[in-house]
């Protein structure tokens, strides 16, 4: 019921370690997408080695590339190859979490019972920057306006959402102009079209880690400006507008807590 998406560029050092951690998942079958996007490390070669030791009938796993440099043109080409009706988007250089498919494959199991199962489910997940101790990052909606609260805390991360599939596709899947914060601008996206979001709260997934080279470090003021530029065009709501002036001010002058300011928007 899910595709898992991963875009590759250049993480020679990781994705062995990355990929491993998805072939401990305790159910099966698994379905994976794997998407070069140029790399020149042997990136290519590692996904092809975990290819042919793993792949079988319980463990379908698909390699393609994407000449256009970008995530969202490599998530884009994942997304137009999944057959499932979920899809879940992860990163090249993070560890999956053992019960993370089991746990969602029952949950939509029981969604599917009723008369519509949700466009997203959300969850939270654990972030370790540089060799700290890992923390949770749960800045999840909790009665705050949800698309507010995308805005200035950006709870819906790439690994934060899975996507009913045909939802992702029917707004557009990825937006390809975008350098950085594609995940958020994604996330605001998808709120405004209302979509029927599940929260899952009970525990945390996965090891998100940020470090030198992560893109998370690695994004210039210029970059997120046009991102930022990019949402406020799809905003026609004053308190979007205004929640949007906060996550630019941060741009300007580091707001400690930033999240917390989600709450004044209800």
């Amino acid at each position: 019921m899910i595709t898992i998406v991963i875009p590759i560029l250049n993480r020679k050092e990781v994705l062995e370690r990355t990929l491993e951690s998805i072939a401990n998942s305790d159910y099966r079958p698994v379905n994976l997408i794997m998407v070069d996007n140029g790399s020149t490390d042997g990136s290519m070669e590692i996904a092809q080695t975990f290819q042919r030791k793993y792949l079988s009938n319980d463990f379908d796993i698909y390699i393609t590339e994407e000449e256009k440099h970008g995530a969202s043109y490599a998530r884009n080409k994942g997304l137009s190859r999944v057959k499932t009706k979920y899809v879940y988007f992860f990163d090249d250089d993070d560890l999956f979490s053992a019960d993370f498919l089991s746990t969602f494959e029952k949950l939509l199991s029981e969604f599917a019972k009723e008369t519509n199962m949700p466009d997203m489910v959300c969850l939270t997940t654990y972030m370790q920057v540089g060799n700290n101790k890992p923390f949770i990052r749960d800045y999840h909606f909790k009665g705050t306006n949800p698309v507010c609260n995308q805005i200035i805390a950006g709870p819906l991360s790439t690994q934060s959402v899975i996507y009913r599939t045909d939802f992702l596709r029917s707004i557009g899947g990825w937006d390809e102009n975008l350098f950085v914060w594609q995940d958020w601008a994604l996330g605001v996206k998808a709120l405004l079209h209302k979509p029927l979001v599940y929260w899952f709260t009970e525990k945390s997934f996965h090891t998100i880690f940020v470090h030198k080279n992560s893109i998370t470090l690695n994004t210039n003021k210029v970059h997120r400006q046009h991102t930022i530029d990019f949402v406020r065009n799809q905003l026609t709501e004053s308190k979007h507008l205004s929640a949007l002036k906060i996550r630019q001010l941060d741009l300007k002058c580091h707001i400690p807590k930033l999240w917390m300011l989600a709450k004044l928007f209800k």
